[in-house]
């Protein structure tokens, strides 16, 4: 699967030393705003592209539980370093203010267009701006719910998923049938409703909910739009590979941004 992501077969050699490039530029000024979702103020972490690089996208990370701190922050700081306009919060935040037992995926689709418009309005870029939503564990869950849900307003570019486990609690979807019920979204059974979206999902082999095999075999075979890229590490937080899970992360944003 490494020959369809251009470069990432050079990834698989550096993963054998222990190492693998990281592409440094100029890093745009970061600031904070904030966005008020069911009635609660989610905090927003933005940082503007540099001017140098031209690259007119909007990248949108929400965190695992962990919330706005420790590794959660610092996947955040390399997305901000790699030249993209960003927006960030944490999924911790936002679930734990939500008042209500669990959101529609369209529910969460209408949260992510009002943090994108903001970051839109705060950032300087203009309205429906190209849009790539990245998460982390629970963030990886939402961003998926959200771009599956056929409602968000935004141009999207693609939906990066790291660590992504197998359902999320506070998304629930309408199961058809009699009785018609409410049940927990599952989201690699999700995927599909994502359409020609372009997605990549990075998973630890040793990851604490969903290992990388058993990823595989709920993501099944990787197709021209849609990819699962197997990472050797210790856990759920990708002990021992987080140079190589951001340089895979690079690589992937680049991937979505030429096709």
């Amino acid at each position: 699967m490494w020959s369809r992501v251009p470069g990432l077969a050079l990834l698989a050699v550096f993963a054998v030393s222990g190492c693998a490039p990281i592409t440094t530029r100029p890093r745009g000024a970061t600031t904070e705003s904030s966005v008020r979702l069911h009635d609660h103020s989610l905090t927003l972490h933005l940082t503007r592209a540099p001017a140098a690089t031209g690259r007119s996208v909007l990248l949108v990370y929400a965190t695992g539980d962990a919330g706005w701190w420790g590794k959660d922050r610092e996947l955040y700081t390399q997305l901000s370093s790699w030249g993209y306009a960003s927006v960030g919060f944490s999924a911790r935040q936002y679930v734990r203010h939500l008042g209500v037992d669990a959101l529609l995926p369209a529910e969460v689709a209408d949260d992510y267009t009002a943090i994108i418009r903001r970051s839109e309005a705060s950032l300087g870029l203009p309205e429906s701006t190209p849009t790539v939503l990245v998460g982390k564990s629970r963030g990886a869950g939402l961003a998926v719910a959200a771009a599956g849900s056929g409602a968000l307003k935004p141009p999207l570019v693609g939906v990066l998923a790291v660590g992504l486990t197998g359902e999320e609690e506070y998304v629930h979807r309408l199961r058809r049938g009699r009785p018609r019920q409410l049940v927990m979204l599952q989201t690699y059974s999700y995927l599909p409703q994502l359409g020609a979206t372009p997605v990549m999902v990075i998973q630890s082999t040793r990851d604490n909910y969903v290992p990388a095999d058993e990823a595989r075999r709920l993501f099944g075979a990787d197709t021209p739009v849609r990819e699962l890229v197997a990472i050797d590490a210790a856990d759920h937080n990708f002990g021992g590979a987080l140079t190589l899970v951001y340089a895979t992360m690079e690589r992937s944003l680049e991937w979505m941004l030429r096709r």
